[in-house]
């Protein structure tokens, strides 16, 4: 009798675990800005439709202050009130940090407060994010690159904190050079990890000696999984053989 409680709870324990894995198992849902054009003191920057005129002008002086080339765009951060990422220029401390990055900010009011700061992203023309959000998770895929796409930055929200997931070195082939994988991104997250999956073939480190082309398998998505400093693409997702 004893042995058969047991096995039963046993069971049961099993049952709630299996639960508890699924239900920490999340697809983001992707948030991409609808960005308005406008213009102050002769520069051209823009931003997000849920931001008000008289907010987006309120950032846009406070990081004029920063550089004299100072905003690309400003975004409303979804899920954090009164929060915003601005993809900004301004010199960094170190050879090593400088150029267009991103920031998260607060308003009270027409006060502007800088709340943490992203490494310069170097070279790269842009810095362009999009948004996965789920409950309690707020993930940014950064589009960087020159004329042609180099690939995406992650980061985390977490805590107010601008955190660091690495680099995604991978592009879709355009028309004459690689361009963005956002759209093809779906961004999954369980327990304590972090999947990217893409809906399309892929130009691994594009523009560099190394550059090459992967492709979907019986088109199931191609999987990238977060190891230390970034994302790699997870074997057995992809094959280097083009569909013959």
């Amino acid at each position: 009798m004893i042995v058969k409680m047991l096995t039963v709870l046993a069971a049961a324990l099993i049952g709630m675990i299996a639960t508890h894995s699924e239900a920490n198992e999340w697809q983001l849902k992707k948030v991409s800005a609808n960005l308005i054009e406008t213009q102050a003191d002769g520069k051209q920057y823009r931003y997000d439709d849920r931001i008000s005129p008289v907010d987006a002008r309120s950032l846009y002086e406070h990081f004029k202050k920063k550089a004299d080339d100072p905003i690309a765009a400003i975004y409303a951060a979804p899920g954090l009130k009164n929060h915003y990422i601005v993809s900004s220029w301004e010199d960094g401390t170190t050879k090593e940090d400088y150029g267009r990055r991103l920031y998260l900010v607060q308003m009270k009011g027409k006060t502007v407060k800088d709340i943490d700061r992203a490494r310069g992203a170097g070279d790269s023309y842009v810095v362009r994010p999009v948004f996965f959000v789920a409950p309690g998770k707020l993930l940014i895929l950064a589009e960087i690159g020159t004329e042609y796409s180099w690939g995406l930055l992650a980061y985390e929200i977490t805590n107010r904190r601008l955190v660091s997931l690495g680099s995604l070195d991978a592009a879709v082939d355009g028309e004459d050079d690689a361009e963005d994988a956002t759209p093809y991104a779906r961004v999954k997250f369980k327990n304590t990890y972090w999947s990217i999956e893409f809906d399309h073939d892929l130009v691994l480190a594009p523009g560099s000696q190394t550059e090459q082309r992967i492709y979907r398998m019986k088109n199931r998505p191609i999987v990238f999984e977060h190891e230390g400093k970034g994302f790699v693409p997870k074997k057995g997702s992809y094959t280097s053989q083009p569909p013959g």
